[in-house]
Order: structure tokens, then sequence, then C-alpha cells
């Protein structure tokens, strides 16, 4: 097998796919504490938060976090438990009923990969509470102008995007917080 380090524009010998060490406007442009680019460690400043590694302190986040997630899912079990109300209500079909329960699960798949990786350029936290704010608007909508499919589709919709940005988000926010054992 040939030698391909010379593609990944590091010096021979360091291996494959490891970049060369940043430029000074590189690392200002990069908010890590270091990085260890060809074997060199590169300190590029010290970063916007600290990790609580205190047992206390990781609890109360592990805890806290755990309780928001829970409750930013209460708009996930609304739809399904007043199905049955709701199909008689409006008249609709057993086929539309359906449509309204996917329009959430289509909206969560479109937004998970869009939240999720906002979470590389903002903190976590930032896009944690939009979509739980997200959330809360589309479940409060559904509860006042939801009358019939359309409507409570695109409701649903919104508030699988709320949870899209939740979940992952919310891991990212909480293993942000937490160090060392307690991080897993």
């Amino acid at each position: 097998m040939k030698n391909l380090s010379r593609f990944a524009g590091c010096r021979r010998g360091e291996g494959l796919f490891q970049p060369p060490p940043l430029t000074a406007v590189q690392k200002e442009f990069f908010s890590l504490r270091s990085l260890r680019l060809c074997g060199e460690k590169i300190n590029l400043g010290s970063a916007t938060m600290t990790p609580s590694s205190d047992t206390s302190g990781a609890l109360r986040v592990v805890g806290l976090m755990c309780l928001a997630e829970v409750l930013s899912m209460t708009g996930f079990a609304a739809y399904p438990a007043f199905l049955a109300l709701l199909r008689d209500t409006w008249g609709i079909s057993n086929s539309e009923a359906g449509f309204i329960g996917g329009a959430f699960f289509g909206g969560y798949m479109i937004a998970v990969p869009i939240l999720s990786s906002l979470t590389d350029r903002f903190d976590a936290r930032r896009v944690y509470m939009l979509s739980c704010a997200l959330s809360g608007v589309s479940a409060v909508g559904f509860a006042f102008f939801a009358g019939g499919v359309i409507t409570a589709a695109l409701l649903q919709a919104l508030a699988g995007a709320g949870l899209a940005g939740t979940y992952m988000p919310g891991l990212k926010a909480l293993t942000d917080r937490v160090a060392g054992p307690r991080q897993s």
C-alpha cells in the first residue's frame, strides 16, 4: 500500500488524515482550548465555559436537564391522547388522523440534522431553549387554532421540529457542562 500521508497535508510519518498545524489566524478563529494536530499540541486559548466536575453540581445539572427533557416532551403525547375525540369532533378519516400524527415525525426528521448541527456553531443551550419555545408555541397553537387536517398537521410538524431541537442538543448541552466520569 502506498504512503498517502502527502495527501493529508502533514509531514511524512505523522499519519493519514491529520491536518497541518494551524496558522495564527486559524487559531484565533477557533475557540477550543487545545488541539493535537500532526503530533503537535496547539494551545488555542481559553474555552467559553468550564464543565462541572464536582459531584453535587454535576448531579444538579443532570437532574435539571432530565426534568426539562420530560417537560419538553409533554406536548408529544397530546395528539395521540386526544386522537379519538379530535377525529370525531373534526369529522376526519383515519387516514387524515394518521397524516396529522405523521406530520409530527416529518417535522422531527427534517429538523434533526439542521438543529443538531447548529450546536457546532452556537451554544447548545440556545438551540435547546429556542426549540423548547417552538414546542410550547406549537402546543398552544394546536390547542387554540387547529381545526382541521391542514392546521393540525402544520402545528404538529412544528412540534416535531421543537422536539428535534431538544433531544440531541439537550444531550450536548448536558455533556458540555459535566466533566469526568459523570459525563457518560
